[in-house]
């Protein structure tokens, strides 16, 4: 089913994997796929925001959730210019019975540093997609921590960093249970 593959290291910030054919899991594929599916039943997608000592509940537009989980897969790590510089490593854990598959970077061109797909091994479906992003606008330094679990919710945490300023952390969180 899934195989385990691995580059050597030398720990350069030009490092790039040697196997650019090789091909990746289809991240966008599955998440918008799931996405499909929530768009044709009638759910609700609840937000729920904490910022500092701030919490808010509402309702979410469905295309809220699919703008906001496009974070996950853009820019995509499988295109040619973005696939040299990851890694892939699949293994699997008998204590949590996931198969998980790993994409990570040493560089730091990529927006997307890590990705980590959880898959049931009996059923081949997709558990959670874990990523994590960093992006630059100016001075401004947004570190995101964003978790796809099927079938449940979507959760983005936002590091934002100012020079000189203190780091300000805000957590929504999208939940389309059905």
């Amino acid at each position: 089913m899934l195989l385990l593959s691995s580059c050597s290291s030398s720990g350069s910030e030009e490092e790039t994997n040697g196997d650019i054919n090789k091909t990746f899991f289809p991240i966008a594929g599955s998440i918008n796929a799931e996405l499909k599916e929530i768009d044709s039943l009638p759910i609700a997608v609840i937000k729920y925001t904490r910022s500092g000592d701030k919490t808010d509940t509402t309702l979410a537009d469905k295309s809220e959730l699919r703008k906001v989980s496009a974070m996950l897969t853009d820019p995509d790590i499988s295109s040619p210019e973005l696939k040299k510089y990851y890694k892939e490593a699949v293994f699997m854990d008998n204590t949590i019975n996931t198969v998980t598959m790993s994409y990570t970077t040493s560089s730091n061109k990529p927006a997307i540093r890590k990705i980590e797909v959880m898959i049931h091994p009996e059923t081949e479906k997709v558990k959670s997609i874990y990523v994590e992003k960093q992006e630059t606008a100016g001075d401004i330094t947004y570190n995101r921590k964003m978790v796809w679990t099927s079938g449940k919710s979507l959760q983005l945490i936002t590091i934002t960093s100012l020079p000189g300023q203190t780091e300000s952390i805000k957590t929504e969180k999208y939940s389309f249970e059905h």
